[in-house]
C-alpha cells in the first residue's frame, strides 16, 4: 500500500534573521547589469490569440529539447503537449503534439519536465481527464516516437501534476501533487516506477514500486520543479504546509527533503525566510556534492508588496545548509531556472524591478563555493519575458525557457509566445 507521512522527521526550522540575510548579501542594484545578446531566439505559439510556455529545457546527446503547451491557460482543454528537439546551433530538427484521447474535460495536455536517458526522453506533466487534471509521465524516443503514456488521479476534481523525473538504473522517480477539488488541499507526492515493466506495458499496478504522500495535513504541500536522485535516494523541493488558496504564496515554508530507495523520508528541512511570510522552493539542481535551490521569498503581506526576493541555497548532501544568498529590488521577483556546473550557479529571476518597462528575465551566475555573485545579466523588451522556467548548460552555453510577449524588436505584443534562447555563460 502507498505510504502516507504527516509531519514525521522534521528537523527544527531554520530561521534566519531577514535584516542579517540583506547585510550579507546586500539588496540588488540596477547598476551592473549587462544586457544579454543571446546567440539565438525561438518562439512558438499557434495563433494570433493564444498562449503558449516552454516549461522545460534540457540538452542530451548534443541536442536541445523543449517541452511546453500551447493554449489559452497552463494546462487547458484541449490544447497540445509539446516537444521540440533543436540542434546546439537552434535548428528545428522536429516538433511533436499530443492530446489525449476525447474525455468529459477535453482532450487537452501539458508536459512541466523532461529528461534525457540513453536513446530515450521521458516527460511529464498532466493531462485532461473526466473533469480533471490527471498525472501523466510519457517515454519518446529522441526520433520523437512516443512508445508509452501513463496517467493517474483521482477523477472528478482536483488537480493533478507531475512537476520532477529522475532516473537511476531501472528505476524511475516521479515527483507530481495531488490536489483535492478546488486545491483546498495539496499532498506532495513521490513515486518509483520500474522501467523494465513500464516499458514491457504491464499494468501500472505492477510497474509501481511505491508510492509515498507527505507533507502537513489539510494545507497545502507542492513538489516544485526538478529532482535529483542518485544511489543513496531521491531529493526534492516544494512548498510545507501553505494555506488555502491557489497561490503558492499563501503562507508556508520553502523545504528540501530527502527519501531513500525505499520511500522512506530520511528527512526535511524547512525554511521560513524571516519567520512571518510565505516561502517557496520553485527548484533543485545538484553536482553531485551539494544541493541547491530556488525560489521566492517575502514578509507577511500580499506578493504585490515590494519585500518579494528571490533565494538561492546551498546544501550538503546530508540537508546542512551553506549558505543563503537574496537577490530583488524594489519590486516582486521570482525565480524558477536553476543550473550548476563545475564552478559557477545559475539563476533566472522574471523580475519587476529592472529592464524595459516590462517583466524581464534576470540571469545571475554565482561562484558555487563561495555564493558569491560573479554577474547579473537581462533579457527582455516591453512585454512579458521570463525566460525564467528552466536552465540547461553545456560547456560554454546557457539555455534558457519561459514565455515571452514581447516582439524582437522589444515591443509588447499581449500575447505570450514560448521561447528558448541560447547565450554565453
Amino acid at each position: 500500500m502507498p505510504a502516507k507521512i504527516y509531519n514525521i522527521g522534521i528537523r527544527p526550522v531554520l530561521i534566519f534573521a531577514f535584516t542579517l540575510l540583506v547585510q550579507s548579501v546586500g539588496m540588488a542594484e540596477d547598476d551592473g547589469l549587462i544586457k544579454i545578446e543571446p546567440d539565438w531566439v525561438r518562439r512558438w505559439k499557434d495563433k494570433a490569440d493564444s498562449h503558449a510556455n516552454a516549461w522545460d529545457v534540457t540538452i542530451h546527446r548534443n541536442s536541445v529539447y523543449a517541452a511546453g503547451v500551447i493554449g489559452v491557460s497552463r494546462f487547458p482543454k484541449v490544447a497540445p503537449l509539446i516537444i521540440q528537439r533543436y540542434t546546439l546551433e537552434g535548428e528545428l530538427v522536429w516538433e511533436k503534439r499530443w492530446k489525449s484521447h476525447k474525455g468529459m474535460h477535453g482532450t487537452g495536455a501539458g508536459a512541466t519536465v523532461i529528461v534525457g536517458e540513453g536513446p530515450y526522453l521521458y516527460v511529464g506533466g498532466a493531462v485532461a481527464r473526466e473533469k480533471m487534471n490527471a498525472s501523466l509521465i510519457q517515454k519518446w524516443d529522441t526520433n520523437g516516437q512516443l512508445l508509452w503514456t501513463e496517467f493517474w488521479g483521482e477523477p472528478n476534481g482536483g488537480h493533478h501534476e507531475v512537476n520532477g523525473l529522475a532516473i537511476v538504473g531501472d528505476s524511475l522517480y516521479v515527483s507530481h501533487y495531488s490536489a483535492a477539488k478546488r486545491l483546498i488541499t495539496i499532498d506532495a507526492v513521490i513515486k518509483k516506477f520500474s522501467i523494465r515493466k513500464l516499458d514491457s506495458r504491464r499494468p501500472q499496478a505492477e510497474s509501481l514500486i511505491w508510492s509515498t504522500t507527505y507533507g502537513k495535513a489539510d494545507s497545502h504541500n507542492t513538489t516544485d520543479g526538478h529532482i535529483y536522485a542518485d544511489t543513496t535516494g531521491v531529493y526534492i523541493c516544494g512548498q510545507y504546509g501553505g494555506t488555502k488558496g491557489c497561490n503558492v504564496y499563501n503562507g508556508g515554508d520553502a523545504y528540501l527533503a530527502k527519501f531513500d530507495p525505499k520511500g522512506n523520508q530520511k528527512w526535511i528541512e524547512l525554511w521560513k525566510g524571516d519567520g512571518t511570510g510565505c516561502d517557496n522552493a520553485f527548484n533543485l539542481t545538484s553536482d553531485g556534492d551539494h544541493i541547491f535551490i530556488t525560489g521566492p521569498t517575502m514578509a507577511k503581506g500580499r506578493f504585490i508588496r515590494p519585500n518579494v526576493q528571490i533565494f538561492v541555497q546551498k546544501y550538503t548532501m546530508t540537508g546542512n545548509l551553506v549558505w543563503t544568498r537574496l537577490f530583488g529590488g524594489p519590486k516582486p521577483e521570482y525565480s524558477r531556472g536553476l543550473a550548476v556546473d563545475k564552478q559557477y550557479v545559475f539563476v533566472a529571476v522574471a523580475t519587476k524591478s529592472f529592464g524595459d518597462k516590462g517583466d524581464n528575465t534576470v540571469l545571475l551566475k554565482y561562484e558555487k563555493e563561495s555564493g558569491e555573485l560573479k554577474a547579473k545579466r537581462i533579457w527582455g523588451g516591453k512585454g512579458f519575458d521570463g525566460a525564467t522556467t528552466s536552465i540547461a548548460l553545456d560547456a560554454t552555453s546557457v539555455y534558457l525557457s519561459g514565455k515571452s510577449s514581447s516582439a524582437d524588436d522589444g515591443t509588447a505584443t499581449g500575447k505570450t509566445s514560448a521561447v528558448v534562447l541560447k547565450t554565453t555563460k
